[in-house]
Order: structure tokens, then C-alpha cells, then sequence
């Protein structure tokens, strides 16, 4: 690979510094990534794992290049169309210099980064798309409504139960399923926006001498509604200090409308019925606590 990855940054046109060696920044199960040291600045070179399964290619590359021209993601310097140096897709991105959120040991500069990011994430929600759900090899979306994303994750709770993870009763699930992924409320949303599909820790570089924030790794999904952007981040398996520093940057200007409010609650239902779902298809010992939270959820919003 050492060679591949030479011929990679060659065809790039960058010139590498003298006796540099590509170092593994790889995550366990994942794609293969490395940071590289070039004689002007440090890249990153990601080499997609599944040919056959394009989508976190192009969710990458798209992401990329939306967010860079807002300064929210590295700037993309080379992909692997038209190349012949290797049969797997790559993108080479110049390098974040900063650490994962998650990384950083202080509290109270882990707590700034959070603000940060929630501020950043507000700017990147401005970045209109025209389409929703996941980018194409054409420039186009898969889904030109907001039902495609719905029905997406629909198929993929309902792949969640058939395969052993039932966390709720048919009738619970089916009373879950219509007053979120079924209701008018998402269905009708017709403003898709930029998405990072995965807001977490690992997934923001915060940099402590220009506080810059940087978004990485974005999920297939990546157009749509932003409250599903803000309910991700608002995960219970992410810290606390993590979720009130996002929400804090993401409101703080700018607070939730009445209408943002209302898509938010349902998002967050589905999304605690999902993380639910899972923890029993995986034997998590807190699977009955996050199902229980979505009860919960779930009664107050019949309520309201």
C-alpha cells in the first residue's frame, strides 16, 4: 500500500516531505486513513473501504465540497475520478490541524469547543441543498422530498425489529412510527438543508489557538431536515457537557421556532426509539432505560 499511496499523492501533484511515511489514523472497522506530511502542509488521504457501495463516497465528497466554501469542512484537493492507481474510491482532503472534541481533557475548553460547534453547526444548516436524503454521482439527491428520508429510516427500524431488536410492543412501535416518521409534520418539510448526518465528538475538530471548528466523516445522509442534525447531537449516549454546549452555540443567536421545536420532539422520539431498538438487537444492559425514554417521550407528546 506504501507504494499506491506514493502514486496516490504523486498524481495529486503534491510533493511529500523527504522521507516521509504515511501514518494509519484508520478507525477500528473502517475505512483506511492516513495523514500524510507534504512539504507545504499535512493531508489526509481516505481510501473507501466498499466499491460496490458508493454512497460514503459521495456523501464525503459532496459534504466537502458544500461546507469547505463555508470554511465548515477541509478543503478537498484530490479524488480518484479518472484515476488508475487504485480500483478503490479515495479522496485526499488537506489536513484539520486541532483534536476530536471528544479528545480534549479540560472541561471547560471541552465545553467551549461544544459551543463552538453548535454555533457551527447553525452556520453549516444554512447551506441549502436541492434535494434530500443521499448524494449522487450526478450533483443530484436521491429523494426530492422529505418522505424519501422518512421512509429510509423507516426500513431501517423495521430492519432493527425483524432482526431481534424489538424494544417496544407492535402497538407502542406502530403509535411511534405515526406520530414521527409518518406524520405530516416531517412528511411536508420542504426546505432541505445541509446535513452531517452524525454530530458527535469524534466527528468535530476544534483547533484552541483560532477556535476553529471542523466538521468530518459525514453520514450517507446528509440533506434534509436540520432538527435531525440537532436531535443527533443531542444523543444520550454523548456527554452532557457535550449536548448543552451544541444546544447552547446552536440557539444562542438564533432560538428554535415554534415550528423547529414541534420537528425536533418528533425527531427525537424516532431517534430514542432507535437507540433503543438497537440496544436489545445488541444485549446493552441500558436498553430498557433508553426504551423507556421513549415512552416517556412518547407520552408527552400524545399529551400535548
Amino acid at each position: 500500500m506504501p507504494e499506491k499511496i506514493n502514486a496516490i499523492m504523486a498524481e495529486a501533484g503534491i510533493a511529500l516531505k523527504e522521507d516521509t511515511r504515511p501514518e494509519d489514523i484508520s478507525r477500528e472497522g473502517g475505512d483506511l486513513v492516513y495523514r500524510i506530511g507534504g512539504q507545504d502542509c499535512d493531508y489526509v488521504l481516505k481510501i473507501f473501504s466498499d466499491a460496490a457501495n458508493p454512497h460514503k463516497f459521495f456523501a464525503n465528497l459532496r459534504f466537502g465540497q458544500l461546507a469547505a466554501d463555508n470554511n465548515c469542512a477541509p478543503r478537498i484537493i484530490k479524488t480518484s475520478g479518472g484515476s488508475g492507481v487504485l480500483s478503490r474510491l479515495w479522496i485526499i482532503w488537506e489536513w484539520s490541524s486541532g483534536r476530536p472534541i471528544c479528545e480534549i481533557e479540560a472541561e471547560g475548553e471541552r465545553s467551549e469547543a461544544a459551543v463552538r460547534a453548535g454555533e457551527e453547526l447553525r452556520r453549516l444548516h444554512g447551506i441549502k441543498t436541492s434535494g434530500f436524503g443521499r448524494a449522487d454521482a450526478h450533483d443530484g439527491w436521491s429523494g426530492d422530498n422529505a418522505g424519501w428520508n422518512c421512509d429510509l429510516f423507516l426500513e431501517e427500524v423495521r430492519g432493527l425489529i425483524s432482526r431481534g431488536g424489538r424494544a417496544f410492543s407492535e402497538e407502542e412501535m406502530e403509535k411511534i412510527i405515526s406520530l414521527t416518521l409518518n406524520h405530516e409534520k416531517l412528511r411536508d418539510y420542504k426546505d432541505p438543508r445541509l446535513l452531517h448526518g452524525d454530530v458527535a465528538g469524534d466527528n468535530i475538530i476544534y483547533d484552541r489557538s483560532t477556535k476553529a471548528v471542523t466538521f468530518i466523516d459525514p453520514d450517507e445522509v446528509m440533506a434534509g431536515d436540520p432538527m435531525f442534525d440537532l436531535v443527533r447531537s443531542q444523543s444520550p449516549k454523548l456527554g452532557k457537557e457535550f449536548r448543552e454546549g451544541v444546544w447552547e452555540g446552536y440557539t444562542r443567536e438564533t432560538p428554535l421556532t415554534k415550528e423547529e421545536e414541534d420537528r425536533f420532539e418528533l425527531w427525537r422520539l424516532f431517534r430514542q426509539a432507535l437507540i433503543a431498538c438497537r440496544a436489545v438487537l445488541k444485549n446493552d444492559p441500558q436498553a430498557e432505560s433508553y426504551a423507556k425514554a421513549a415512552r416517556e417521550l412518547l407520552a408527552q407528546i400524545k399529551k400535548e
